[in-house]
This record gives structure tokens, C-alpha cells and sequence, in this order.
């Protein structure tokens, strides 16, 4: 069984980039861009879904313009903007915004359906596959100059998790249906790995196509793809 985003979710995200982003282009056109322009109008216009700028200077981001995204103690969805993904010499691409602003929202949205199945009682004692992988590196000699392979276990841990593979699922499904020829890309990943961050990201963790994650990951991707095409 697959979970689809809250809808409720979905649609506060649509109002807010609806309503908020030609509000910014406007503003973007006259005086430039500006992350905390963009952040503050998303917020204006969202009701579940909280906007931030990242506070200090970072190279890493878990998708283009999105620093990161989290599920607040309250269960709500914060969205962290990444400023110098922003604040560039052209005007924001809000086709190219949207796009992985909802592919952010998405995954989360997915986590909050699954913590709503399991209850709140398992979900208060629930080790993310995140915090997971925090404690492994925190436990490594140097947790701060991490190895490669150590930097990769750690990603297998994150990515094993059984709530994160569906998750990630959901936004490979995505991608592939941005791909040219979605079934194509479905059927082949490997051949679609450099317009398949998902994979990719899978694919450096060490997974091969044989291992159970790997099976179960593209098991769940399929049923996100037919449900897509089927709408």
C-alpha cells in the first residue's frame, strides 16, 4: 500500500505559490531577488506550511532553492529557503521554484500521512531514519570530518528506512514523470540516472538493483507513476 500527500496539504502549498509568487515576480522585477521577500509572502498566504530563510551561509541543500524541509512538533511542514539558490544575478524561475518547492512539500506531506496511520503514539517514540543517521556520524571518532564510506553508511541508514523509501518513492515518481518518456524511465532508471536525483542518490549509498530496498523502493515508485498516469 502506497500513501498519497494530504490533500489539505497540497492544496495549501498550490494557494500559497499561486497567490504568493506573482506577488514576488512583481516585487523580484523592481528590486531584485531576494529570499526573504519570497519567504515572507509564502508565509502570508500559507496556513499549514511554514517558509524560512537558512540563517547562515551552507553549500548544501537537498534540492535546488529548498535548503531543507521538516515536519515541525506540531505536524506542521517547514520549508528552509537557500538563499544564494535565490538571490542570483537572473530572476527566479518560478516554473523551476515550483516544480521542487512541491517536490519538497511532497515527501513531507507523505511523512504526515504515515505518522497519522501509526498514531501518535508510535510517532512520539519512532526513530526517524534522519535522526538514524545523525546518530551514526554522531558516534564516528571525527563526526564532524566524516570519511567517504562513512558519510555513504550513513546515507544507507537514512535511506533504509521503511517510511523514507516510500517517501523517496513518491519523489521518484516525480521525476520520472518529468522524464521525456516516463516509462521508459520507469522500466530503466539507470538510464535516466542523471535526470533522477532520487536514484542517484540511492544508486551512491551503495544500493544495487538486486537488494530488497531497491525492489521495494521501485515496487512503490510504480504504483506512484500508475496512479499519476491513471489521474
Amino acid at each position: 500500500m502506497i500513501l498519497e500527500p494530504k490533500e489539505e496539504i497540497l492544496n495549501d502549498l498550490l494557494n500559497a505559490l499561486d497567490v504568493g509568487l506573482p506577488f514576488y515576480m512583481a516585487y523580484a522585477h523592481k528590486f531584485g531577488d531576494s529570499a526573504d521577500k519570497l519567504a515572507e509572502l509564502l508565509e502570508k498566504y500559507s496556513r499549514i506550511i511554514g517558509w524560512e530563510v537558512c540563517p547562515w551561509m551552507s553549500d548544501k541543500a537537498v534540492l535546488p532553492y529548498i535548503h531543507s524541509a521538516s515536519i515541525t512538533k506540531s505536524g506542521t511542514i517547514r520549508v528552509i529557503l537557500h538563499p544564494d539558490a535565490i538571490e542570483t544575478d537572473d530572476i527566479l524561475d518560478i516554473v523551476e521554484f515550483k516544480k521542487y518547492a512541491t517536490h519538497a512539500v511532497e515527501h513531507e506531506a507523505i511523512h504526515i500521512h504515515q505518522r497519522e496511520i501509526a498514531g501518535e503514539d508510535y510517532w512520539l517514540n519512532h526513530t526517524s531514519g534522519y535522526q538514524k543517521m545523525q546518530k551514526y556520524y554522531l558516534s564516528r571518532e571525527q563526526p564532524f570530518q566524516l570519511t567517504h564510506e562513512e558519510e555513504k553508511m550513513g546515507m544507507r541508514i537514512y535511506l533504509s528506512d521503511p517510511l523514507e523509501v516510500m517517501a523517496h518513492a513518491k519523489d521518484l515518481s516525480s521525476e520520472i514523470m518529468y522524464a521525456d518518456e516516463p516509462l521508459v524511465a520507469l522500466r530503466d532508471p539507470e538510464g535516466y540516472i542523471d535526470f533522477l536525483p532520487t536514484w542517484y542518490k540511492y544508486r551512491m549509498a551503495g544500493f544495487l538493483r538486486v537488494d530488497p530496498i531497491i525492489k521495494q523502493l521501485l515496487k512503490y515508485t510504480y504504483n506512484y507513476v500508475k496512479m499519476a498516469l491513471d489521474k
